[in-house]
């Protein structure tokens, strides 16, 4: 049986839209939303491996940063991540929350917030809205603290 190599990765992905499009990763998501593979015994995240395999530009300290807003979430609910490496740059873990902050792509978007706020001030509970919008009670509360999305007005 032949072991799988780190190529493999490319046989998970639906790439049928071509180069520009979102490449989806057709395995499971982890609970934070990642995609991963696991060879040799090592797991390694879907989209940073395929940038890697492609370009071999990402540093160790890197991490891959999607410029299509279809990247890990641990709120998705399309159920795939894009894993095209097109679409994925380095940057540092600040960049990242940076690009999420500027694009208002940090798991649930300003108009959403609002709307959960305003559910909040109804007097409905935070399981009943995390149900509602597919997210945790704790998203809920972490909105209802200002702990999370605090920026939104």
């Amino acid at each position: 049986m032949r072991r799988k190599q780190p190529s493999d990765v490319f046989k998970l992905l639906d790439m049928s839209g071509g180069r520009d499009s979102c490449w989806p990763f057709r395995g499971e998501l982890n609970d934070k939303g990642l995609p991963y593979i696991q060879i040799a015994g090592k797991k390694h995240v879907v989209y940073r491996l395929t940038r890697q395999l492609v370009f071999d530009d990402l540093r160790s300290n890197d991490i891959g940063r999607h410029t299509c807003d279809n990247g890990a979430d641990p709120t998705n609910v399309r159920g795939w991540v894009c894993c095209n490496p097109h679409h994925i740059i380095p940057g540092s873990t600040q960049d990242n929350s940076d690009d999420m902050t500027s694009r208002d792509r940090h798991g649930l978007n300003a108009h959403v917030v609002r709307a959960i706020r305003k559910l909040l001030e109804q007097g409905r509970t935070h399981e009943q809205i995390g149900e509602l919008y597919g997210v945790s009670r704790q998203a809920i509360t972490d909105i209802a603290n200002g702990t999370t999305h605090g920026h939104v007005t």
